[in-house]
């Protein structure tokens, strides 16, 4: 007999097969359906379980992987369940700490040219607030809970560099393993309540273009930046939902300082056409920034007057989930006009100590 506070599956698991994919999507099903739908596709693996009421267990998850072991957990989800592999009792899945992470570049200059290309990978661990495990309720049509079995995240990318002048352009191309995002769950007989937690995607790419650009033209000195990124993500939506474009995300800005008997004034522009980023769709965004300052007392005395978002303007997104669609407007207006006064207080003059690292200076004499 199990006890069912302490234990509701035990898996035995004998892996014997190699390089194999787990491609499944499971939508609401029973916990013991799924284990047995994976040991019926895969009879090279032995899949045993003992369960005890697994009827209310429910399972929602989207699978693809090459790993039983991982396949395994993420069927398993947020329900209580003690994984063995063989006799061997229980294993700790997932250890890193003999993972590499090579970053390499090379870097050459010509005349006034310079070049690099390289690799880099890096890991990106999942929050301690996307792992709890318990659920938070906002109002009555949506909860959000955790995943304690989320992965990190795995980044490799190659990327170019070119400098000439005030003028930088870089390409970045990277291959994003396990990235995490939301999963929406809405209940087949409540429509209206959204349950959403963080969920493992397999994979996807990018492709990233920046600009940058300034140069000093009298007492003008502009900074231009501009930026274009592709993602090649993947997203399943119902065949009543409507489809996303292709179209990429790309965002502009331009700063401007004007210097002249001792004031600066500048004036920053901000945007960003209609465009994909992974699973949103980001609207059009227009942006003016602007100020005023200047420095008195031997720059010791710092006053100036700042206004941001002159416009009023708000960021939209529409974010695409299995099945819902979600469209976010920004609720806050962020104008802001204010006056900043700051004063330095110089001790060089007077402090007649000597520094802590003093005895360690003598001691290299």
């Amino acid at each position: 007999m199990i006890r069912k506070a302490l234990l509701s599956v035990m898996l035995i698991c004998a892996v014997n097969v190699g390089a194999e994919t787990f491609n499944y999507r499971f939508n609401s099903i029973r916990l013991a359906d799924a284990l047995s739908k994976i040991a019926d596709d895969h009879p090279d693996i032995d899949i045993n379980f003992i369960y005890d009421e697994l009827d209310n267990y429910m399972v929602t998850a989207q699978i693809h992987t090459d790993d039983i072991h991982t396949a395994l957990r993420q069927v398993a989800s947020l329900h209580p369940v003690t994984y063995r592999e063989g006799n061997n009792g229980p294993r700790l899945l997932y250890k890193t700490y003999r993972r590499l992470y090579p970053d390499v570049s090379v870097t050459g200059n010509i005349g006034n040219t310079s070049m690099s290309a390289g690799f880099n990978s890096h890991i990106k661990r999942p929050t301690f607030y996307q792992l709890r495990n318990g659920c938070e309720y906002f109002n009555r049509y949506e909860t959000t809970e955790g995943n304690p079995l989320l992965l990190p995240t795995y980044t490799y990318g190659v990327y170019y560099t070119f400098q000439y002048s005030g003028l930088t352009t870089d390409i970045n191309y990277s291959i994003i393993k396990n990235y995490i995002t939301e999963q929406s769950i809405i209940q087949s007989d409540n429509p209206l309540k959204l349950l959403s937690r963080p969920v493992n995607m397999p994979e996807y790419t990018a492709l990233q273009f920046n600009l940058s650009y300034n140069r000093k033209v009298g007492l003008w000195h502009p900074y231009l930046s501009a930026g274009l990124t592709k993602t090649f993500y993947n997203i399943r939506v119902a065949d009543n939902m409507p489809r996303r474009s292709s179209l990429p995300y790309m965002d502009f800005k331009i700063t401007n300082y004007l210097a002249f008997a001792g004031n600066t004034v500048y004036v920053d522009l901000y945007y960003n056409p209609p465009g994909n980023y992974c699973e949103s769709r980001n609207a059009s965004f227009f942006k003016i920034d602007a100020g005023l300052y200047r420095r008195f007392l031997n720059n010791s005395l710092y006053v100036s007057l700042q206004a941001t978002n002159i416009t009023g303007q708000k960021s939209r997104d529409r974010v695409y989930y299995d099945c819902s669609i979600l469209d976010n407007t920004s609720f806050r207006d962020d104008r802001t006009v204010c006056v900043v006064v700051r004063y330095s207080f110089r001790h060089t003059g007077k402090y007649r100590g000597e520094p802590s690292a003093q005895d360690e200076i003598d001691r290299m004499k």
